[in-house]
């Protein structure tokens, strides 16, 4: 809000900031500031700068809290600031995985490279995690509208290169399901799935709907297709090409699990370890 810029305004510490942020005379340094104050600082100066900001602190817990008291301060129908976080690898087939942070990075990278994210918080760890490159993030989202025409086979491959697992039927984020002429899909990011019912290559009706009662609720205009997790690959049989020259190289248990990989890959099984 203005009031935080023009109460900050008045201090000449803040235009000292300000002053060398907008001369590129940095580094800057400041001192004696409690952590309140801090946000107060950030936010203010994001907000006079017109630019984007990154915010990088020791560790996750200080990111979150600074990030919800700008958020406080803001007070706004959207959040000026938002937080990327540290996520975890998984490096072995495991009954299930959770991919909540991975997919809260990629809605914040999404946001950045659209320019919807005033002010990023990061800690250390999550801003030396690898992640998608630009690029690939932007080749890998796209839209479906309610009055487009798309071939099916086409749009599910795309949801496999996007990081979708293919289910009989969607029951959570990140699947899509593929029957008949109606595509069901979950993602990221969404409170609903989503339905497209197809006539021939044509969209029908595109609309939310209930897992529950599987019945559709409100139709919806368009929807933007974000990737589902950080490492993505183009098919199975790319993956088994880049796993080939590793196994060559691996024996004993390590080689044994390369070997259930690809048969997984072959199967057309989900591999829930494909961080490694």
């Amino acid at each position: 809000m203005k009031l935080y810029q023009s109460v900050a305004r008045q201090l000449p510490q803040f235009e000292q900031l300000t002053g060398a942020l907008t001369g590129h005379q940095t580094p800057v340094l400041m001192v004696g500031l409690s952590e309140i104050h801090k946000s107060h600082f950030i936010y203010s100066a994001a907000m006079e700068l017109e630019q984007p900001v990154l915010v990088v602190t020791d560790d996750e817990a200080a990111a979150r809290r600074m990030c919800d008291d700008i958020n406080v301060m803001h007070n706004g129908a959207k959040p000026a600031a938002f937080l990327y976080p540290a996520r975890d690898f998984t490096f072995r087939q495991v009954e299930s995985v959770s991919k909540e942070y991975e997919q809260i990075r990629i809605g914040v990278l999404s946001r950045l490279l659209s320019g919807e994210c005033p002010i990023c918080f990061a800690s250390v760890e999550a801003l030396m995690q690898r992640t998608l490159p630009p690029e690939e993030l932007r080749s890998r989202t796209f839209e479906i509208h309610g009055d487009g025409s798309y071939n099916l086979t086409e749009l599910a491959q795309k949801l496999v290169r996007a990081g979708y697992a293919r289910r009989p039927q969607v029951e959570g984020i990140a699947q899509f399901a593929l029957r008949g002429g109606i595509l069901d899909l979950f993602p990221p990011g969404e409170a609903f799935p989503i339905r497209a019912e197809f006539w021939g290559d044509e969209i029908d009706t595109l609309s939310y709907f209930d897992l529950e009662t599987q019945r559709r609720t409100d139709p919806i205009q368009t929807i933007t297709v974000t990737p589902a997790c950080e490492c993505l690959f183009d098919s199975s049989d790319v993956l088994i090409e880049r796993i080939q020259p590793l196994l060559k190289k691996t024996k004993g248990a390590s080689a044994e699990k390369l070997k259930k990989d690809i048969a997984r890959l072959e199967s057309e099984a989900e591999l829930l370890s494909v961080d490694k």
